[in-house]
């Protein structure tokens, strides 16, 4: 399948960022990619293949996007408070020049977050800041928790893009019932690094009453490309 490619010059980021697109009708996920992946590391990977049937009969779209992970998060050169500074303005990317793409693609989508590992973290920061927006997210051996790029830097700004921090504190109201409304998959393997953190996680949201599945393949199932095949083909083309 061959994507449609599109290049942005963000004027929030001030730089160029690439999407792919996959599909072309049908609910529009945006796929975060992995620490260090790219807008076609989705491809590169073999999940669009698993996912042709419903990208081809116009029930899923998937527009993977790039990331500023490599000058954000992994930048030892920039001081914690600029990456968080970086991660709240590459959500403001997202919202405001990217999500009006995806809506003049498919203006009838409902929108949902995909992510692999660093790209779960992503993924479910983002719907749990717009929960309204996005109905659905599915992280595949999910990372949650950023304070691990912190160097035991913390403050309201990092508290605020830290979801097992800031879940406790959501207060009773409206983006808190839409939290509740939307649907939450974390799928993670038995042996998977990440494991305990997707536990941890699960209960952060229980203890809040935001309804999820955490979904625990056995099987020897671990952090790697072919078990998030096994896992995207589940929740996405079943």
């Amino acid at each position: 399948m061959i994507p449609a490619h599109i290049v942005q010059q963000s004027r929030i980021l001030r730089r160029k960022m690439e999407i792919s697109v996959y599909g072309h009708a049908g609910e529009a996920f945006l796929v975060f990619p992995t620490s260090g992946g790219r807008h076609s590391e989705f491809a590169d990977r073999g999940m669009i293949d698993v996912l042709r049937a419903p990208l081809d009969n116009g029930a899923l779209q998937l527009f993977c996007l790039d990331t500023v992970n490599a000058t954000g998060w992994y930048n030892k050169q920039r001081t914690p408070a600029a990456r968080v500074r970086l991660q709240a303005s590459y959500e403001r990317y997202v919202l405001q020049e990217v999500v009006p793409l995806v809506l003049l693609k498919n203006p009838e989508a409902t929108l949902g977050a995909l992510g692999t590992s660093l790209g779960g973290y992503h993924a479910m920061n983002l719907a749990l800041h717009h929960p309204q927006l996005f109905r659905r997210t599915l992280t595949l051996g999910g990372a949650f928790d950023i304070r691990r790029f912190l160097d035991g830097h913390f403050d309201d700004h990092a508290l605020e893009q830290n979801p097992p921090d800031y879940v406790p504190q959501l207060a009773e109201g409206p983006r808190l019932d839409d939290c509740r409304a939307a649907q939450l998959t974390l799928a993670v393997g038995e042996h998977d690094f990440l494991l305990e953190e997707n536990r941890r996680f699960s209960e952060t949201l229980a203890a809040r009453g935001i309804p999820h599945t955490l979904d625990i393949w056995g099987d020897g199932a671990a952090h790697d490309w072919p078990w998030w095949q096994r896992m995207a083909a589940k929740h996405l083309a079943g």
